[in-house]
């Protein structure tokens, strides 16, 4: 638990963050007697220019972006507001050409919102007790997997942000979005303990 602690901050894939986790976890292992090393890998980045969402009663909401997700228009796009509390018919039918807040966003509910050509994805995180400084305000990518399909643009909140903005209950919503993607390299630690008794035999931690 101390360690986790020590390591218990955002840590984005290709960041100095995840380098400096990466030395500290490197360090606990050699403590034991392990002699870890560095694996490094390509992994998709983004640089975020800009990201907001507001609304027409003019509220705005703190939202971070979902990496490689479908940029805005410059001024961004201005869509009606739809909680998607189900995926049944109905709810997807109303939620139809709106930018829609969900409660967890799966492969097969996006691929759903692509078809009804949706303006935009709200997702969030956490529950009604968090704060700032209890949750972080979590940094999201969209996957290859999703990006597959189809692009949208994507952003992420708390869920007393979302709570906030579904009491609010706005008529619109203005999502705005302007990243450059880029590559970066990010890092495996490694390590191998020899065995004492079956040092022929594998056990893989990952």
């Amino acid at each position: 638990y101390q360690l986790l602690e020590k390591i218990g901050f955002t840590r984005v894939g290709g960041t100095n963050k995840e380098l400096e986790a990466a030395h500290i976890l490197m360090d606990e292992i050699k403590n034991i007697g392990g002699n870890p090393y560095l694996q490094d890998f390509t992994v998709n980045d983004q640089d975020i220019h800009h990201v907001s969402l507001k609304d027409d009663l003019g509220n705005e909401y703190e939202v971070s972006a979902y990496g490689c997700c479908l940029n805005t228009p410059i001024d961004g796009i201005k869509a009606e507001f739809h909680y998607l509390e189900t995926e049944t018919e109905i709810d997807l039918y109303l939620a139809t050409n709106k930018i829609v807040l969900v409660n967890q966003l799966s492969y097969e509910l996006y691929k759903k919102l692509l078809k009804i050509n949706v303006k935009g994805i709200i997702t969030f995180n956490g529950d009604v007790y968090d704060t700032k400084e209890t949750n972080d305000l979590h940094i999201k990518e969209l996957r290859e997997l999703f990006r597959k399909e189809g692009l949208l643009p994507l952003v992420h909140m708390r869920a007393t942000t979302a709570m906030q903005l579904v009491r609010n209950n706005p008529k619109e919503l203005i999502l705005n979005i302007q990243q450059t993607e880029k590559k970066s390299t990010s890092r495996n630690v490694i390590v191998e303990i020899k065995g004492t008794k079956y040092p022929e035999q594998e056990i893989t931690f990952t």
